[in-house]
């Protein structure tokens, strides 16, 4: 992955605290499992449950 040509967009809740910093490379988004754990506030494990990441 060349990220060098995306963009990183930090998202932050209310008070300004920052949820979760996005990797974008032309129309995808690059998240790590802790980011996608931390996003949909769930604990790591059942993401790789529902998910076919290895």
């Amino acid at each position: 992955m060349n990220i060098t040509t995306g963009n990183i967009v930090i998202y932050q809740d209310n008070e300004g605290k920052e949820i979760v910093d996005v990797t974008l490379v032309k129309d995808t988004m690059w998240l790590s499992l802790n980011q996608i754990s931390l996003l949909f506030e769930r604990e790591a494990s059942l993401i790789i449950g529902n998910n076919n990441i290895e």
